[in-house]
């Protein structure tokens, strides 16, 4: 018979895995270990929707681990002759998060802005930081 919920199992860590759940520890959320390990390792305590995986860093990771973009960043591009404008921006996971139009999330600039005009179309040059006015390609890593 598995144990209830309201049983308690003594375990002992190292001080590397102690570490890691203090640093994962979220201030006024989690009030002990145990609280920490509930929430990342059984989704908040409920087994029938274990967490999502992680994904991969997206390309902009690096100028973000660098400080030269930050997450919640604005992109654009503008296509005048066209009369059209694209709006995107950072996400936390180097990701581009097209706005307008809402068109989902991208890992790289290019399918981000292909998505957007419906071909080919080099991301890394024509989606501007809309603060710096800077083409992503400078940003690139």
């Amino acid at each position: 018979m598995p144990p209830s919920s309201t049983s308690q199992h003594t375990i002992k860590i190292d001080t590397e895995v102690w570490e890691a759940l203090q640093a994962m520890a979220q201030p006024f959320v989690d009030k002990s270990p145990n609280d920490v390990l509930r929430r990342v390792v059984l989704n908040g305590g409920h087994r029938s929707s274990p967490a999502k995986p992680s994904r991969k860093p997206g390309a902009l990771m690096g100028a973000i681990e660098d400080g030269s973009l930050q997450p919640g960043d604005k992109l654009i591009c503008e296509q005048p002759r066209r009369k059209r404008t694209f709006r995107a921006e950072v996400t936390a996971d180097g990701w581009i998060k097209v706005i307008d139009p809402d068109l989902g999330e991208f890992d790289k600039p290019s399918p981000a802005l292909g998505a957007c005009t419906g071909g080919a179309i080099n991301g890394w040059g024509n989606w501007v930081h809309e603060d710096s006015g800077d083409v992503l390609q400078k940003f690139r890593r």
